[in-house]
């Protein structure tokens, strides 16, 4: 029997939601996260704490989450399983999305969130405290896989934007569960 892998359905929910997002554009209404459902529609709200991760706000928003989730996902998939790598993305992704809706509502901000960016960045930092070792190549240069973090979070806190704050969380939340893994022996 084949195993299924996480990554491939991630991927295809993302994809498939992409595909209806274009000829259907107000479904980001429907599927992102909106903390003001908390208190009008808490079952709404439950539902696209998980959702929101599969919609995405642009084309490349999509791509740039897909393409980290292709290469990193299906590595620490590997590296770990497929249950706890569907975990490692749930736990990052939800998070990221706890952390927004808390600042949306402390700011009285009222957008809602899209993306899969906070557990694809989790995905990745969990690889990261992993197999620290690992060499990416971007734009045709190696780069040692946590200078690559360093520079990723670097930039995301200089940009200091709610959606920045949901990344790094992603990022913290993906090192701690990366670190708890690797002294619990994977």
């Amino acid at each position: 029997m084949t195993k299924t892998s996480v990554t491939k359905i991630v991927l295809l929910l993302i994809l498939f939601t992409g595909v209806i997002q274009y000829f259907y554009p107000s479904i980001i209404d429907i599927i992102a996260l909106s903390p003001r459902d908390i208190s009008l529609n808490p079952i709404k709200y439950v539902i696209n704490i998980v959702s929101h991760m599969f919609v995405h706000l642009s084309f490349f928003h999509l791509l740039a989450n897909t393409l980290f989730i292709f290469f990193f996902g299906s590595i620490l998939e590997e590296r770990i399983g497929s249950l706890k790598y569907g975990l490692v993305f749930l736990t990052t992704g939800i998070v990221a999305g706890l952390v927004f809706t808390l600042l949306t509502l402390m700011y009285s901000l009222n957008y809602g969130g899209a993306g899969a960016s906070g557990a694809a960045l989790g995905v990745f930092a969990c690889l990261v405290s992993l197999a620290p070792e690992m060499n990416v190549y971007i734009m045709f240069t190696k780069f040692r896989i946590t200078h690559t973090l360093y520079i990723l979070t670097a930039i995301y806190i200089l940009s200091l934007s709610i959606e920045s704050i949901t990344h790094i969380t992603g990022i913290i939340v993906g090192s701690v569960i990366g670190r708890n893994l690797k002294y619990k022996g994977g």
